[in-house]
């Protein structure tokens, strides 16, 4: 009966299913379109040039301070060692030297968990969608910029090499704490150039992208030690790396030797004033994007004890005071007793005076002026007199 259907209907059937067909790509050259229009050109990844970092030094050529919107340090794929390269490959996109930019398996599979969990919380973005993502677009988890995202990173794909797109995307990623890239990521976690870390630094670095500040090794380590024990479970699973191998990883402890500008503290008045003075003759994008390598006179030494000197100054007791302003009254008269306070004010005043005027060779006889200069530390006690609040005026008597 069916086989009989068929025979009777099979070209409606046909010319039906190839309406279908026109009309699904149809729809997928209309989408690709309306996405594709206006996507940004990729001169800027075949000419890239990150933001990068501008450097201050000391008269003996030593380091002392860095600005930069980014802190980044680029380096070249070749001096990434392959455990760096195979745990974020292992844990970001195994795939990424087999697919075209976008990952059609595992992109499935993440529709498939979504459907599941009847919310979207499965992953599916590959290396060169990350890559396309960090360089043109936000992380806002929007439909349209997932469909702008996978057409870009094809494009990508076609336009360079696959080991091209690593050593971009191994540049730019964020790490957290302002680390972009896996050589500032290691020098600021660990103290150490990117090509001296171990098997289990370079974990714990690919443990961050899925949350920079929720696995941030600094901030919340146990969290992050944990997802690096997932990225050791991949390595091992893409063949990366062996059983034992990843054992002994897990257990080997790491130290965190994040430390600030060790120079800052003592020359950061002098630093500060390097900066200012590069942003008015150069321009903010020059100093904080383009990178600059600063030479100074300063010689550190000189600058420490100069800096040490200056706090010991301020310490002291005859330091700058920073309070500014009416403090409240030193002590009360009763106003029944004001005049005499003052008589006697007065007659303190008058021979100070008296005894600076003797000392210096005056004339004892010559009328006192109203004040005496002060000597440092000193001051004058003045008495409130009358206070006109209509005028906002006060008549004060020394005393």
């Amino acid at each position: 009966m069916l086989l009989k259907l068929l025979k009777a209907y099979w070209k409606p059937l046909a010319a039906l299913a190839l309406g279908g067909l026109l009309a699904a790509l149809g729809m997928a050259l209309g989408l690709y379109w309306y996405f594709a229009r206006d996507l940004p050109q990729l001169s800027s990844l075949k000419d890239y040039k990150p933001m990068i970092n501008t450097e201050i030094y000391s008269d003996n050529g030593t380091l002392v301070a860095e600005f930069a919107e980014e802190y980044r340090k680029v380096v070249p794929l070749s001096k990434i060692p392959p455990q760096v390269k195979n745990a974020f490959l292992a844990v970001e996109d195994a795939r990424f030297y087999q697919h075209s930019g976008m990952d059609f398996y595992r992109l499935a599979g993440a529709i498939y968990h979504d459907i599941i969990a009847m919310q979207p919380k499965e992953g599916a973005s590959t290396i060169t969608m990350q890559t396309a993502r960090t360089f043109f677009f936000t992380r806002k988890k929007l439909f349209s910029r997932k469909i702008r995202e996978m057409i870009l990173a094809w494009r990508i794909d076609h336009a360079l090499a696959k080991d091209e797109i690593l050593e971009l995307y191994l540049n730019q990623i964020y790490l957290g704490h302002n680390a972009y890239g896996v050589e500032a990521a290691a020098e600021k976690y660990f103290g150490k150039s990117i090509d001296q870390v171990n098997l289990a630094e370079a974990a714990l670095l690919a443990a961050i992208p899925k949350g920079p500040a929720l696995y941030s090794p600094i901030e919340h380590f146990d969290r992050a030690k944990q997802r690096q024990r997932l990225v050791l479970r991949r390595m091992v699973e893409e063949k990366f790396i062996t059983e034992e191998q990843a054992a002994a990883a897990e257990k080997q402890p790491i130290v965190i030797n994040y430390q600030g500008n060790p120079y800052w503290s003592d020359t950061s008045y002098f630093v500060e004033a390097v900066r200012r003075y590069l942003v008015n003759r150069y321009g903010y994008d020059k100093v904080y994007k383009e990178g600059l390598k600063v030479f100074t006179t300063m010689n550190l030494e000189m600058q420490k004890a100069a800096t040490a000197a200056v706090r010991n100054g301020l310490a002291g007791p005859s330091g700058i005071d920073k309070l500014k302003g009416f403090r409240g009254p030193v002590s009360k008269v009763e106003p029944s007793k004001i005049e005499s306070h003052l008589q006697e004010q007065e007659g303190r005043l008058k021979e100070r005076w008296l005894y600076l005027n003797l000392t210096s060779g005056g004339n004892p006889d010559a009328a006192p002026p109203q004040a005496v200069p002060l000597e440092p530390g000193q001051k004058y006690l003045a008495t409130v007199l009358e206070l006109d609040k209509a005028n906002k005026k006060v008549r004060l008597g020394v005393g």
